[in-house]
């Protein structure tokens, strides 16, 4: 009974490498799909934050046309009652501002959907990756989330009805005739749909910056998965193997008694065994492997869990805006940009006083300085 148990024994230890190698490996794909439906449905989110984005540049475009338009209205009303006698309504001078200050409020109500589309993409995968004492408390039931609803709607009337006020109340506040006070409103309102530009980009930077971060994370935990799955390939041919291994230990030892050869009989009886124990061993490792990737893609997925925590050490030394949390800034990445430009400039700069020095000595160097 020794020869089939000792090649039982790695056969059993194979097909059970094999049981928890294949759990490994679909646990890791499971957990890779899921980060990649996040990862979707954040650059889904996205691209409504993008659509919405779209229209502001429009509304920038409209104001700007119609401040101009307001600043050349006393002139043409001038033209027109010198060379034609024909003397413009008043409603004239109102119109372009009317029009400056309703494309301001467009693009008032654009960026407030920017920036909560933006808000949306960046937390997207938050909730569903987090452990459950963090979701415990911001926990909100479904009566709860009602009020936050009604809310956002309030804020969009309030939001249309301020983005109209601060350009006619700046023409109210500062002296001059109706022409001048509808060129103040017009640019005003201009200058406002340009603010409003500016903060839809920069939620946008900042959106961009972590629904990359999320694809990436995204895509390492799919290499896992990937990798797992290559590694547990092996495992049924494995097992297959240890199957045939003591098959083969049980037929040897049915032929053991037509063996007369003592060292022959040993060779018989541990040929199959030992092959077992060496298949069992092999097994054992890609299962090891298996367990691995499949934590790395757990960990991976652990990202999303914590928007703060999106990028790595190397990518905080490397990203630009990056702070020291990992999400991404986009004023201090402007100004990182600056330094950089500022470092370039005086390394060139620093560059050619070196070589007119070498080039024409410490007299002359100084002679070309002196007449450059």
């Amino acid at each position: 009974m020794l020869v089939p148990v000792a090649a039982a024994i790695p056969a059993a230890v194979g097909i059970s490498s094999e049981y928890v190698g294949k759990i490994s490996v679909f646990n890791g794909k499971e957990i890779s799909a899921c980060t990649l439906q996040a990862a979707a449905e954040a650059e889904a989110v996205l691209s409504g934050a993008e659509r919405f984005k779209s229209m502001v540049p429009l509304c920038v475009g409209v104001s700007v046309t119609a401040g101009s338009f307001a600043l050349i209205a006393p002139a043409f009303a001038h033209q027109c009652l010198a060379r034609f006698g024909v003397t413009l309504a008043p409603e004239v001078y109102l119109m372009f501002p009317l029009i400056s200050v309703l494309s301001a409020a467009v693009a008032g109500l654009s960026y407030q959907e920017t920036q909560a589309l933006c808000g949306k993409a960046i937390g997207t995968g938050t909730r569903r990756f987090s452990k459950s004492s963090d979701i415990g408390r911001t926990w909100l039931s479904a009566s709860e989330q009602v009020t936050p609803d009604s809310e956002r709607l309030k804020q969009k009337i309030t939001t249309f009805v301020i983005s109209c006020l601060p350009a006619p109340l700046l023409a109210l506040v500062l002296p001059g005739h109706l022409a001048h006070a509808g060129v103040i409103c017009a640019t005003a309102a201009a200058a406002q749909s340009a603010f409003y530009l500016a903060g839809c980009e920069y939620e946008i930077a900042r959106a961009l910056d972590a629904v990359a971060l999320k694809t990436r994370a995204a895509a390492i935990s799919e290499t896992y998965a990937n990798q797992g799955a290559r590694s547990g390939a092996i495992l049924p041919f494995t097992s297959a193997l240890g199957g045939v291994c003591a098959a083969g230990a049980a037929a040897a030892v049915e032929l053991l008694p037509l063996i007369h050869n003592l060292g022959a009989q040993a060779v018989v009886s541990v040929v199959f065994p030992t092959a077992a124990a060496v298949v069992a061993a092999a097994a054992s490792v890609a299962k090891v492997r298996t367990e691995v990737n499949a934590v790395a893609a757990k960990a991976a997925s652990e990202i999303f869990g914590d928007a703060n925590r999106l990028a790595s050490t190397d990518d905080e030394k490397t990203s630009i805006g990056a702070t020291t949390r990992g999400t991404m800034e986009p004023m201090r990445g402007v100004i990182e940009l600056v330094q950089l430009a500022k470092n370039s400039v005086v390394k060139v700069a620093k560059a050619k006083t070196r070589n007119l020095r070498n080039r024409f000595g410490n007299g002359g160097g100084n002679a070309a300085l002196a007449a450059a």
